[in-house]
C-alpha cells in the first residue's frame, strides 16, 4: 500500500516529469528518512491533518512553503542528544529536536510528491552540538533549506559556522572511499554507516579545498579533519590519501581544523592544527607564540596548498 501510494503521488505531481527516476526512488518512495523507527501510515495519514492549501496552479516551491508553514513542531534545546523519535512519537509530543522536525516535514514533503531529504552538521564549528535540517532537491539540482516554519527556503542562515553538511540517503553510497575500506581500517562512529553523501557544495557555506600532507609510514587510506569540542576532536570530514596526500573538497571556511588518522582509541593527529580560510590557511606550530592561534599563513587557492 505505501508503494503504491508513493506512486500514484509521484504520478500525479506535476513537477515529476523534471526529474530523473532516481530521485523518486531516493528521496520520495523510502519509507524511512533518516534512523527514525520504520512506519508506513505517515504517507497516508499526513494529508489528513496537514491541509497546507496547496492549489493546481501551486509549483513545487510554492507547495514546498506552504507545507514547512504548516508543519509545527517546536524544537527545545533539551532535548539534544536524544533518540530520532519517529512518525507517531513526534505527533504525540508536544517538541522536539531538530532531527524531529527534519523527519517529519521530509515525510510531509515525500507524501505530496515533493523530494525531500534530511540533512545534517555533523558538528558545528565552533559549538558543542550539531544540527539537522530539510532540504528539498529541486529538478535544477539545487536545495531549498527549511529548518523552522518561517522560512522562505532560500534566505538561509546559520547559528555556527557549518564545516560539512551531509545528506541522509537510503541506498549505501558504495563510491563513498570509507566504504570501500570497511574492515581494513578503523572509522569514526559518525562513519561507519555509509548511507549518506557529501552535500556542502550544493550550500550557501563559505568554503574551499584543502590539501594535506599524510606522514608517509601510516598505512591507513583514509583521512579526516577534526574540530575540537569540550569532549576532544570530533571528526567531520573525510577523504582518502593518494601519494601521501589528502584532498577534502568543500570545507567549510573559518574554522580550525586538526588533521588526522582514526585508531581504534581515537583520532590521531596527522599534522598541526590549521585555521582555514576561502584564500589562506593558518598553520599553527607549537612555540610560535601566537595566543590568537595564528601562525604562518599559507595562501591557496582552490584545489591547491602550497
Amino acid at each position: 500500500m505505501d508503494v503504491r501510494l508513493a506512486r500514484t503521488v509521484w504520478k500525479d505531481a506535476a513537477w515529476a516529469g523534471e526529474y530523473d527516476r532516481n530521485i523518486f526512488q531516493e528521496y520520495v518512495l523510502p519509507p524511512q528518512v533518516a534512523d527514525e523507527p520504520v512506519e508506513y501510515r505517515w504517507r497516508e495519514d499526513i494529508p489528513r491533518w496537514l491541509s497546507p492549501d496547496i492549489g493546481p496552479e501551486d509549483d513545487l516551491i510554492t507547495a514546498a512553503r506552504k507545507i514547512n508553514a504548516a508543519v509545527d513542531v517546536p524544537v527545545k534545546p533539551e532535548t539534544w542528544g536524544n533518540p530520532q523519535m519517529g512518525y507517531s512519537k513526534t505527533m504525540t509530543g508536544a517538541f522536539g529536536k531538530c532531527d524531529d522536525r527534519a523527519i517529519l516535514l521530509a515525510m510531509a514533503l515525500r507524501s505530496y510528491g515533493i523530494p525531500a531529504a534530511f540533512e545534517y552538521v555533523p558538528n558545528w564549528g565552533r559549538k558543542n552540538n550539531g544540527h539537522s535540517f530539510c532540504s528539498v532537491i529541486l529538478p535544477s539540482d539545487s536545495v531549498l533549506v527549511f529548518q523552522d516554519r518561517k522560512d522562505d527556503g532560500e534566505n538561509v542562515s546559520y547559528s555556527d559556522l557549518p564545516p560539512k553538511v551531509y545528506r541522509r540517503t537510503f541506498f549505501m553510497q558504495k563510491d563513498n572511499p570509507v566504504y570501500r575500506r570497511r574492515g581494513k581500517e578503523p572509522v569514526p562512529r559518525q562513519f561507519e554507516d555509509c548511507r549518506f553523501k557529501d552535500v556542502t557544495g550544493y550550500h550557501q557555506i563559505a568554503q574551499t579545498d584543502v590539501r594535506v600532507d599524510i606522514p608517509a609510514k601510516t598505512r591507513d587510506r583514509i583521512a579526516y579533519l577534526a574540530v575540537f569540542t569540550p569532549q576532544g576532536w570530533e571528526s567531520v570530514a573525510f577523504a582518502e590519501i593518494r601519494n601521501g596526500r589528502a584532498v577534502f573538497e568543500d570545507v567549510g571556511a573559518d574554522i580550525l581544523y586538526l588533521p588526522c588518522l582514526y585508531e581504534n582509541t581515537g583520532p590521531v593527529p596527522a599534522g598541526a592544527p590549521v585555521i582555514v580560510r576561502q584564500d589562506s590557511i593558518e598553520k599553527i606550530l607549537p612555540g610560535d607564540g601566537n595566543e590568537d592561534c595564528g601562525g604562518a599563513a599559507m595562501k591557496i587557492g582552490k584545489n591547491s596548498l602550497n
